[in-house]
């Protein structure tokens, strides 16, 4: 085999297989929080979101968000700060205990923040 004989088949080789990788849809700044059909704690440090459609997205919050794993039972999620109907990566939220907000103890819940929202469904 000659030289470039040899080159072709090496970048064949090469291309072949990158060619048929998934590439992992990019990553979406916001959702429509109107769209939102239910949502699940993923612990330790995400939440998925399945809108209207079937399409889920997952925010990663990070280990720092105290108490993820009890969303929806004990804790409730209260967006701190919002886009109009839109939730967007870097908006604030608390997970604040139902419990001791009614009872006048909800002050001291620290603020978390969403990450970027990226699609955990495939593509249709």
């Amino acid at each position: 085999m000659n030289r470039k004989t040899m080159f072709g088949a090496i970048v064949l080789a090469i291309a072949a297989p990158g060619s048929a990788r998934r590439i992992p849809p990019p990553a979406t700044t916001c959702i429509d929080g109107e769209r939102i059909v239910s949502r699940r704690a993923q612990v330790p440090d995400a939440i998925d979101f399945t809108l209207t459609g079937g399409k889920t997205y997952r925010s990663r919050i990070g280990p720092s968000c105290a108490h993820l794993a009890e969303l929806d039972r004990t804790y409730l999620l209260v967006l701190e700060e919002q886009q109009g109907r839109r939730i967007c990566g870097g908006d604030r939220f608390r997970l604040i205990d139902a419990v001791a907000a009614r009872s006048g103890g909800g002050g001291g819940f620290p603020y978390c923040r969403f990450g970027p929202f990226e699609r955990v469904t495939p593509s249709r």
